[in-house]
Protein backbone atom coordinates (compact mmCIF):
# COMPACT_ATOMS: atom_id res chain seq x y z
CA UNK A 1 0.00 0.00 0.00
CA UNK A 2 1.64 3.25 -1.07
CA UNK A 3 -0.31 5.27 1.51
CA UNK A 4 1.17 3.12 4.29
CA UNK A 5 4.69 3.76 2.96
CA UNK A 6 3.97 7.51 2.90
CA UNK A 7 2.61 7.21 6.46
CA UNK A 8 5.79 5.50 7.67
CA UNK A 9 7.90 8.22 6.01
CA UNK A 10 5.75 10.89 7.65
CA UNK A 11 6.17 9.32 11.10
CA UNK A 12 9.91 8.95 10.52
CA UNK A 13 10.06 12.63 9.61
CA UNK A 14 8.38 13.46 12.92
CA UNK A 15 11.26 11.72 14.69
CA UNK A 16 9.23 8.93 16.27
CA UNK A 17 11.01 5.81 17.50
CA UNK A 18 11.06 2.80 15.16
CA UNK A 19 8.96 0.73 17.58
CA UNK A 20 6.33 3.45 17.79
CA UNK A 21 6.24 3.74 14.00
CA UNK A 22 5.78 -0.01 13.67
CA UNK A 23 3.01 0.03 16.27
CA UNK A 24 1.15 2.94 14.65
CA UNK A 25 1.50 1.32 11.22
CA UNK A 26 0.01 -1.91 12.59
CA UNK A 27 -2.90 -0.05 14.25
CA UNK A 28 -3.60 1.94 11.07
CA UNK A 29 -3.74 -1.23 8.98
CA UNK A 30 -6.05 -2.79 11.58
CA UNK A 31 -8.33 0.25 11.48
CA UNK A 32 -8.54 0.23 7.67
CA UNK A 33 -9.19 -3.52 7.65
CA UNK A 34 -11.99 -3.10 10.20
CA UNK A 35 -13.41 -0.20 8.17
CA UNK A 36 -13.45 -2.34 5.03
CA UNK A 37 -15.27 -5.13 6.87
CA UNK A 38 -17.85 -2.64 8.15
CA UNK A 39 -18.18 -0.91 4.79
CA UNK A 40 -16.87 2.43 6.12
CA UNK A 41 -14.61 4.98 4.47
CA UNK A 42 -11.91 6.26 6.82
CA UNK A 43 -10.59 8.73 4.25
CA UNK A 44 -13.57 10.98 4.97
CA UNK A 45 -14.02 10.30 8.69
CA UNK A 46 -17.22 10.90 10.58
CA UNK A 47 -17.83 10.59 14.30
CA UNK A 48 -20.20 7.68 13.68
CA UNK A 49 -17.62 5.81 11.57
CA UNK A 50 -14.91 6.25 14.20
CA UNK A 51 -17.26 5.10 16.95
CA UNK A 52 -18.08 1.98 14.92
CA UNK A 53 -14.38 1.30 14.30
CA UNK A 54 -13.78 1.52 18.06
CA UNK A 55 -15.97 -1.56 18.55
CA UNK A 56 -13.55 -3.66 16.49
CA UNK A 57 -10.72 -3.23 18.99
CA UNK A 58 -10.09 -4.61 22.44
CA UNK A 59 -11.57 -2.44 25.20
CA UNK A 60 -8.17 -1.42 26.51
CA UNK A 61 -6.76 1.97 27.39
CA UNK A 62 -3.48 1.20 25.68
CA UNK A 63 -4.92 -0.29 22.49
CA UNK A 64 -7.52 2.41 21.93
CA UNK A 65 -5.01 5.19 22.66
CA UNK A 66 -2.65 3.68 20.08
CA UNK A 67 -5.45 3.49 17.51
CA UNK A 68 -6.50 7.08 18.17
CA UNK A 69 -2.91 8.34 17.95
CA UNK A 70 -2.22 6.35 14.78
CA UNK A 71 -5.35 7.73 13.12
CA UNK A 72 -4.52 11.22 14.41
CA UNK A 73 -1.12 11.13 12.73
CA UNK A 74 -2.69 9.73 9.56
CA UNK A 75 -5.22 12.56 9.36
CA UNK A 76 -2.55 15.15 10.20
CA UNK A 77 -0.45 13.78 7.34
CA UNK A 78 -3.39 14.17 4.97
CA UNK A 79 -4.45 17.56 6.36
CA UNK A 80 -7.90 16.29 7.34
CA UNK A 81 -9.70 17.48 10.46
CA UNK A 82 -11.16 14.35 12.04
CA UNK A 83 -13.52 13.99 15.02
CA UNK A 84 -11.07 11.79 16.94
CA UNK A 85 -12.87 12.37 20.24
CA UNK A 86 -15.51 9.95 18.93
CA UNK A 87 -12.88 7.24 19.37
CA UNK A 88 -13.31 7.24 23.15
CA UNK A 89 -10.48 5.88 25.29
CA UNK A 90 -11.36 4.52 28.74
CA UNK A 91 -9.55 5.85 31.76
CA UNK A 92 -6.43 4.03 32.78
CA UNK A 93 -7.34 1.62 35.58
CA UNK A 94 -6.00 2.38 39.02
CA UNK A 95 -3.10 0.25 40.11
CA UNK A 96 -3.74 -2.28 42.89
CA UNK A 97 -0.83 -3.93 44.66
CA UNK A 98 -1.12 -7.69 44.23
CA UNK A 99 2.15 -8.72 45.83
CA UNK A 100 2.75 -9.96 49.33
CA UNK A 101 2.80 -7.47 52.15
CA UNK A 102 6.24 -6.96 53.77
CA UNK A 103 5.73 -9.16 56.88
CA UNK A 104 4.37 -12.02 54.75
CA UNK A 105 7.24 -11.68 52.28
CA UNK A 106 9.82 -11.68 55.09
CA UNK A 107 8.28 -14.81 56.66
CA UNK A 108 8.28 -16.57 53.30
CA UNK A 109 11.93 -15.60 52.72
CA UNK A 110 12.91 -17.00 56.15
CA UNK A 111 11.21 -20.30 55.36
CA UNK A 112 12.89 -20.53 51.96
CA UNK A 113 16.42 -20.32 53.40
Amino acid sequence: MPIIDAYVEYLTGLGLAPGTIQNYRFRLVQAFTAADELGLDLNEPSAVALAQIRGCFVESNTTLRQVRNALGHYYDMRGVVAPLKALRVPRKPTYHWRGLETPDAMALAREAT
